[in-house]
């Protein structure tokens, strides 16, 4: 058997190789999230190989958005900082990005995290100045960023 998908429903790269006979189910490599795709099949036997069957269409997910974001003091240490914790997302993603403002409206990327983070210190910060901070995933694929939606927002003052 012989997978073939697309990405625009027109141009299909056969992606399954000879499966084993009797093949039932097969995982699309490397899924782009949010990505539509166009899936046919067709057996193969010593006279050749069959006509593609009807074609299949399948959206993937979007990227999960880390929940739970909390930003907070740290008053157990002198230091001036400020402690971002979030809960991680079960998906795939290759990285964490932890974004800061400081009016709540522009926001500059402070962090790039590993996939599996779930907390940062901020140690850029100045006494009584109120900081908001928020958190989203990425995933590299094909060349192109996906990125999740942001978190909910918090702020800390340290």
């Amino acid at each position: 058997m012989h997978v073939a998908i697309s990405t625009d429903g027109v141009n299909f790269n056969n992606v399954g190789g000879d499966l084993p006979a009797n093949t039932t189910a097969f995982t699309i490599p490397n899924r782009c999230p949010s990505t539509t795709y166009w899936i046919k099949v067709r057996m193969q036997n010593a006279e050749g190989f069959s006509a593609y069957s009807n074609v299949i269409v399948a959206t993937t997910q979007p990227l999960r958005t880390p929940t739970g974001l909390v930003a907070s003091r740290d008053s157990s240490t002198p230091a001036i900082d400020v402690v971002i914790t979030w809960n991680a997302p079960q998906s795939c993603h290759d990285q964490v990005r932890l974004a800061r403002s400081i009016d709540g409206t522009n926001w500059n990327n402070i962090a790039v995290l590993d996939p599996g983070s779930t907390s940062f210190r901020d140690l850029n910060v100045i006494a009584g100045r109120t900081y908001h901070y928020k958190v989203r995933t990425r995933l590299n694929c094909d060349g192109v960023n996906h990125y999740s939606e942001y978190s909910n927002e918090d702020t800390a003052r340290p």
